[in-house]
C-alpha cells in the first residue's frame, strides 16, 4: 500500500503532498478513495474541506466517519468563526492569538474572492476592528456581526472606517443576506469531531455556482484548520477533489498553498484533484505571482499521479513533469485506472484494482458496468480492536473473475521461477518464437504447456504453434478430443467517439452503433478476459505451409542482418565504428558513446558474435540514452535489458544463444529499490520484447516464425494484449 508518511520517513520524499491529473471517467477519485480508506485502518485520518460532487459522502458514513451536508434547505451550518478545536499544551495567550489570526485571514480571504482584488491596507484595519468588535460583544461570534460593524461600525470607530470598510462589508454581506445566507451566518450546529476517521463537507448542493462554491470551501476548509494544525492529529490526508475551482481564485490558492508549506510539520498529505497539469498554467498572468503560487503546489508534491491525458495535454505534460518520450506516449492510451505515477525522480506504471466492495463504493459508473444477474451487497465496519474492515457478501462470484484470478496466480508463480541465468534465456528463446504475444501470454503458454507435457496430454515438451478453436478450424485443423485449453488474457476494447479528439469529450460507442459523421474513433482497452489456446500438437488435419527457416554455418551470421542493425543505428543519429580488437574497447565486445553519438565493435571476432555485439550496442542507443534517468541508477538492469534484446534477436534468427550471458535473476531483479523483484522482471522482459519488435520488424531477414501457425488468415489472429501485473495486491507497480 502506498504511504506517504512511510516514504518521508524513509527519506524517499521530502514532502507528503500528492497530485492526481487526468480526464473524466479515468479513475481519480477512486483511486484517492482507495489510498485514504484502506489507510485508515492504519490509523490515519481523512478530512475533505470540500466535495463539491458529494462524492465522499458514503465513504465517509461507510467508514464510521461524519459527512456534513451543506446548502440551501440543508439543516447544518457552520460557523466559520468557531474557536474550533484547542491542540494540547497550548496557552490561553498563544491560543487566543491563533484564533484571532484564523478569523482575519479568512474574512479577508472572503473579501478578496468576492471583490476578485486584494484588500488594500484600510480595508484590513476596517476588517480587524469589526472583528474585535463583534467578539467583545458575544461569547460565540458570527459573520453578521462583523458585517453589520463594517457597514455601520461604532461611533467611537470613526466615521472614516465606514468609508474605508463599505466595499468590504457589502462583499461578505453574501453570506449573510445574499445567496448563500443560512449555511454560515449562525452558530454551528454542528461539532468537529477529530477522533472520527473521517469528516467530509458535502457542498453538491450548491455546485453549479463556482464563485459560491470557492467561498463554501474557504468557509469550510477554516473550520477545519484549528484540527489540522495539531501537531499531535496524527497522520492526516487532505483531500481537495475539484481543485481547479479553487486555483481560480487567488485568496483561496494563497491559503491552500500555506497549508502545504506546513504539512510535513502537521503531519498532513495533502492530495490536489484536477483534470490536467495545464489548469495550472491558467491561474494568473504568465510570470504573476499567482502563476508560481500554483506551480509550487506542483513542486511541493513530490508524487505526481497522471491518469490519461488527451493529445494536446502531452506537451503540456511532460515539460512539468520532465517526462521521457516513452513515459509521454503512453499518456494518451492509459486504461481506466492506469496511471503513471512520478514519486520524486522515479517513475512507475500503476494499475489501481480495487475489491468489489470498493467498486460498489467507490466507483461513480458501477451502475451502468454491473454484470447482469449478479448481485452483491458489501458493508464497511469495524472490528473489536476499531480497526476499518471490509465484509463482503457475494451471492455470485462470476466464472469469468475466477479465472482471471487463477491467471494472476500462475503468471506470479512463473514470474517468480525465473531465477538462473539459463531459467532467463529460455524465457527468451521461447519469447522469440512467440514474440507477437507479450510476455505474459508467452509465459503463461509456455508453463500451462510443460504441465500438459509432464502429464503426457502432449508429445512434445515446448510449443511451437499455437491458435484458437476455430482458427485451428480455418486451417482444415481440429483439436482434439480431451485436450485441455491453455488460458490467456485477451482484450476488452471499447469504441471512443468524439466529435473533437483533441479536446474531447469522448463517448463510449454501443454495440453496432456507428460514429456520426464527423466524429473521430479511437479503440481503448478497458479490461481482460480469459481466452483460450491450443497447440499444433493437440490438433489433427491438414498439414500446415512450411516457411523459410535460417540455414547458419557455425560462427555465420545471418544473411542481411549486419547491414539492418547497422542502418538502424545510423538512422539514430549514431555513427558505426569497428576497433581492431580488445585494447581498443578496453576489454569490451562493444561500446556505446551518448557523448560523441558512436557505437563501436570489435572485429577480432566471427560474424555471428559481432552481429550479436552490433544488437547489443543498438539495443543501448534505443533504451538507455542520458535522458533515462532510470537506466543510470539501474546500470545492472540496462546490461540485463541489452543483452536479451541481442539475444532475442539472435534466436529470431536462428543464432546459437549459449554464449549470451545474462546474471542470475535473482541478483538484479533485486537491485531496483521499492520494487517487488517480479514486477522488475516483468516490466524488463515487456521492454526488452518491444524493443527487439521495433528491431526486427524493420529488418528485411528470414526469420523464425512467431509462434502463429503459418497460413492464418490476419484478420483471425489473436491481438497481442497487454497484461496485467500479476502481484495479488490492492495496486502494483512497475518501473518504466
Amino acid at each position: 500500500m502506498y504511504d506517504p508518511w512511510v516514504l518521508y520517513q524513509r527519506g524517499l520524499i521530502t514532502a507528503p503532498n500528492m497530485v492526481i491529473a487526468g480526464v473524466v471517467g479515468a479513475g481519480k477519485s477512486a483511486l484517492a478513495k482507495s489510498l485514504y480508506t484502506r489507510s485508515i485502518a492504519f490509523g490515519r485520518r481523512v478530512y475533505v474541506p470540500g466535495d463539491p460532487k458529494g462524492e465522499h459522502t458514503a465513504v465517509a458514513r461507510a467508514v464510521g466517519g461524519i459527512a456534513i451536508e451543506l446548502g440551501h434547505g440543508q439543516v447544518n451550518r457552520l460557523n466559520p468563526l468557531d474557536e474550533g478545536h484547542r491542540p494540547a499544551g497550548v496557552d490561553d495567550t498563544r491560543w487566543a492569538a491563533q484564533v484571532t489570526a484564523r478569523r482575519r485571514d479568512l474574512i479577508g480571504a472572503l473579501a478578496e474572492t468576492v471583490l476578485e482584488r486584494r484588500l488594500a491596507p484600510t480595508e484590513h484595519t476596517a476588517i480587524d476592528v469589526a472583528l474585535a468588535g463583534a467578539v467583545r460583544s458575544a461569547d460565540v461570534p458570527v459573520l453578521p456581526m462583523v458585517v453589520d460593524r463594517l457597514l455601520e461600525p461604532d461611533r467611537g470607530d470613526g466615521a472614516r472606517l465606514a468609508e474605508d470598510g463599505r466595499l468590504a462589508g457589502h462583499a461578505l454581506r453574501r453570506l449573510v443576506a445574499g445567496d448563500l445566507a443560512g449555511m454560515f451566518d449562525r452558530p454551528s450546529t454542528v461539532r468537529f469531531d477529530p477522533r472520527l476517521p473521517m469528516v467530509s463537507l458535502d457542498l453538491s448542493a450548491v455546485s453549479e455556482n463556482s464563485t459560491a462554491l470557492s467561498l463554501l470551501m474557504t468557509c469550510a476548509s477554516a473550520w477545519m484548520e484549528s484540527a489540522l494544525a495539531d501537531p499531535r492529529g496524527g497522520k492526516r490526508w487532505v483531500i481537495y477533489d475539484e481543485a481547479w475551482r479553487l486555483m481560480a481564485h487567488p485568496a483561496l490558492l494563497r491559503r491552500m498553498d500555506a497549508q502545504w508549506r506546513l504539512a510535513r510539520h502537521y503531519g498532513i498529505a495533502n492530495v490536489l484533484i484536477f483534470h490536467k497539469l495545464s489548469d495550472l498554467d491558467n491561474v494568473g498572468d504568465s510570470g504573476s505571482a499567482m502563476r508560481s503560487l500554483a506551480a509550487s503546489l506542483l513542486a511541493n508534491a513530490e508524487t505526481r499521479v497522471i491518469y490519461r491525458q488527451e493529445a494536446d495535454q502531452l506537451g503540456p505534460t511532460a515539460t512539468a513533469l520532465g517526462l521521457t518520450h516513452t513515459e509521454r506516449d503512453l499518456l494518451p492510451d492509459l486504461g481506466k485506472g492506469q496511471g503513471l505515477w512520478r514519486i520524486r525522480d522515479r517513475s512507475f506504471l500503476v494499475t489501481h484494482q480495487m475489491v468489489p466492495a470498493e467498486l460498489e463504493l467507490f466507483g461513480t459508473d458501477a451502475r451502468l458496468t454491473a454484470p447482469v444477474g449478479r448481485r452483491q451487497r458489501t458493508r464497511i465496519a469495524r472490528d473489536r480492536a476499531g480497526r476499518v474492515v471490509m465484509h463482503r457478501n457475494t451471492t455470485q462470484v462470476t466464472d469469468r473473475e475466477a479465472k482471471l484470478d487463477a491467471l494472476h496466480a500462475t503468471l506470479a508463480d512463473a514470474v517468480g521461477a525465473l531465477t538462473t541465468e539459463a531459467d532467463w534465456r529460455r524465457a527468451i528463446e521461447f519469447a522469440a518464437q512467440f514474440r507477437r504475444r507479450n510476455f505474459g501470454n508467452s509465459l503463461l503458454i509456455y508453463v500451462q504447456h510443460a504441465a500438459a507435457f509432464d502429464a503426457g496430454r502432449v508429445s512434445e515438451p515446448v510449443p511451437t504453434y499455437v491458435a484458437g478453436y476455430r482458427q485451428w478450424q480455418s486451417l482444415g485443423r481440429q483439436v482434439l478430443k480431451g485436450q485441455s485449453r491453455y488460458m490467456i488474457f485477451a482484450p476488452v476494447i471499447q469504441r471512443m467517439v468524439a466529435a473533437n479528439p483533441a479536446t474531447g469529450p469522448w463517448r463510449p460507442l454501443d454495440p453496432g452503433e456507428r460514429p456520426d459523421p464527423g466524429e473521430t474513433m479511437r479503440s481503448r482497452l478497458v479490461a481482460t478476459r480469459p481466452a483460450y489456446m491450443w497447440d499444433i500438437t493437440q490438433t489433427e488435419g491438414d498439414p500446415l505451409p512450411e516457411p523459410p527457416a535460417p540455414q547458419l554455418l557455425h560462427g555465420a551470421a545471418p544473411r542481411g542482418l549486419w547491414d539492418g542493425l547497422t542502418m538502424q543505428v545510423l538512422e539514430r543519429g549514431f555513427t558505426l565504428r569497428q576497433a581492431p580488437d580488445a585494447a581498443a574497447t578496453g576489454g569490451a565486445n562493444g561500446l556505446t558513446s551518448y557523448l560523441d553519438a558512436t557505437v563501436t565493435v570489435r572485429t577480432d571476432m566471427d560474424d555471428a558474435a559481432r552481429v550479436k555485439t552490433l544488437a547489443h550496442e543498438l539495443a543501448h542507443v534505443m533504451l538507455h540514452g542520458p535522458a533515462n534517468e532510470e537506466a543510470a541508477g539501474h546500470r545492472g538492469v540496462a546490461e540485463v535489458e541489452a543483452e536479451s534484446v541481442a539475444l532475442m534477436v539472435g534466436a529470431a534468427h536462428g543464432l546459437d544463444t549459449s554464449q549470451y550471458t545474462v546474471p542470475y535473476v535473482s541478483t538484479w531483479a533485486a537491485s531496483v529499490s521499492l520494487v517487488n523483484p517480479v514486477q522488475v522482471v516483468t516490466s524488463t522482459f515487456d521492454r526488452v520484447r518491444q524493443t527487439a519488435l521495433t528491431i526486427l520488424d524493420r529488418l528485411d531477414t528470414v526469420q523464425v516464425g512467431g509462434g502463429e501457425p503459418p497460413g492464418l488468415d490476419r484478420a483471425a489472429r489473436s491481438i497481442p494484449v497487454p497484461v496485467p501485473a500479476p502481484e495479488p495486491e490492492p495496486t502494483h507497480t512497475v518501473p518504466l
